[in-house]
């Protein structure tokens, strides 16, 4: 599948949330990046989830998450069939390539 640029990597720091709701949600099973750590590039699944522009006010109203441990906690939630009454909060912890997120998710 393609996902159309511009792309809106998820960059927080430490300690650092953002809270959303799904509009709608894609995925790319292939998707190369080129972290510092990885300057030849690496291969990663993304997932692109569109959320309303109050939750996200600058342009463009998604957000794209390449991280595996996110991913692999985003997913299951997103193909509930109740995922539109759904909010999401992605919690970064650490730095780097160290970092790991947590997703809490609440019935709105």
């Amino acid at each position: 599948m393609a996902i159309a640029e511009p792309y809106a990597y998820l960059d927080l720091d430490d300690g650092a949330s953002i809270r959303f709701r799904v509009l709608d949600w894609e995925e790319k099973r292939e998707h190369r990046i080129t972290p510092r750590h990885a300057p030849d590039g690496k291969l990663v699944r993304l997932v692109r989830v569109h959320v309303p522009p109050a939750d996200k006010p600058d342009f463009p109203h998604y957000w794209d998450f390449t991280q595996a441990r996110l991913v692999a906690q985003l997913v299951p939630q997103l193909v509930r069939g109740d995922v539109r009454s759904l909010r999401f909060v992605v919690t970064a912890h650490g730095a780097s390539t160290k970092k790991m997120f947590t997703l809490d998710v609440a019935r709105v």
